[in-house]
């Protein structure tokens, strides 16, 4: 775990990395990916692509943990947004620009051997427009700057799910913290949550709370609650 401490005045904050737990929890060293239909081959390529990237993770053709793209859907629509003349002056003429709005979406079936253990299914959503033009002289819209941008969403949605990359926490420390005060049971508690003791870290957040119910204190009970969830931290409710 990588600590950084960051100076702020008379107070300063100090950042490390966790490691979220991933949504699908399957063996990622060696995986494998196949486009079910050619209407899948290019987001196939690209979930390839991101999740040969991730930490850990390699691609291999006959890998035991294999995902299947298919049921692989795009819609595009083509809008025409128009801005009207201001003034008397009868040479005004209004303008227009194109959108292109798309959506996109997938089913990806994640496979241990010979049993799907999860399906996915990435949802995502991408605009592209050209510039304000006079009628006539409208730029063409990217339709196919879209369509990759839905392709590289989905793909990475993939890859978080399967393979998340490491996260930065950042909290704030007092600086000069009077012992017993709130200030201190508060840096404390951060002290606990750097050590990966995230049950200690929320008692003595509460003690800080109790000791000083503003916002602030609020504020780190929830952020402890949200970092518990991302690491799939179970609590000790016997405390």
């Amino acid at each position: 775990m990588l600590f950084v401490l960051l100076g702020l005045g008379c107070a300063k904050k100090v950042a490390w990395k966790i490691s979220p737990v991933p949504t699908v929890e399957v063996d990622t060293a060696l995986v494998s990916v196949a486009a079910q239909g050619a209407e899948c081959r290019e987001l196939a390529d690209e979930v390839l692509a991101v999740l040969g990237t991730r930490p850990g993770v390699r691609i291999e053709p006959d890998a035991p943990t294999r995902l299947v793209v298919r049921d692989c859907e795009q819609f595009l629509a083509t809008i025409v947004e128009v801005q009207e003349a201001m003034g008397d002056d009868i040479t005004d003429t209004s303008r227009r620009r194109l959108t292109v709005e798309g959506t996109g979406g997938a089913t990806i079936e994640v496979w241990s051997g010979e049993v799907v253990i999860a399906s996915l299914t990435p949802q995502e959503f991408h605009t592209e427009s050209s510039s304000w033009a006079d009628e006539g002289r409208i730029p063409a819209p990217r339709a196919r700057a879209v369509t990759q941008a839905l392709n590289k969403g989905v793909a990475v949605a993939v890859a978080d799910d399967l393979a998340p990359l490491p996260e930065s926490l950042e909290r704030k420390l007092y600086a000069n913290a009077e012992p017993g005060t709130a200030r201190a049971l508060h840096n404390s508690a951060v002290e606990a949550e750097q050590s990966g003791d995230l049950d200690k870290a929320m008692r003595l957040a509460r003690e800080a709370y109790a000791a000083d119910p503003s916002q602030r204190s609020m504020r780190y009970l929830e952020q402890l609650e949200v970092h518990a969830q991302r690491v799939g931290y179970a609590w000790n409710t016997e405390q």
